[in-house]
């Protein structure tokens, strides 16, 4: 962090500001994010999630980092290796998840030895 980053971080908690957050700014918001745009970019992605954001670029006629903010603030998708997918899971993958730890769970507490069978390969 530069020095002058410093002193402006000092400056504002002496002040009594606490949060490390930025405060937003006034201003007109990016006339690129409308729900037009961003319903254009989550149908391309739904149409082929292995693609880059290049890609994505072409296919809707938008620029780089417009379409890497629409993935990242208002669809909350990341890139991982296969493909975009969205950074949180779903009531029901949460759900499926917790069944599925609670059957392990009780598998593993009725055959304790289970887990040493595939441990010890």
């Amino acid at each position: 962090m530069s020095q002058s980053k410093t002193f402006l971080w000092y400056k504002r908690f002496k002040d009594g500001q606490m949060s490390v957050d930025d405060v937003e700014h006034s201003g007109r918001p990016s006339p690129s994010t409308t729900p037009e745009n961003i319903a254009k970019v989550y149908k391309a992605i739904l149409a082929d999630r292995r693609q880059t954001i290049h890609d994505v670029c072409e296919r809707v006629g938008l620029s780089y980092g417009t379409v890497q903010c629409i993935l990242a603030d208002s669809l909350k998708m990341r890139r991982i290796s296969v493909g975009f997918v969205p950074r949180l899971r779903s009531n029901d993958q949460k759900a499926l998840r917790v069944s599925t730890c609670g059957e392990l769970k009780t598998t593993s507490q009725r055959r304790p030895q289970l887990h040493l069978q595939y441990h010890n390969r």
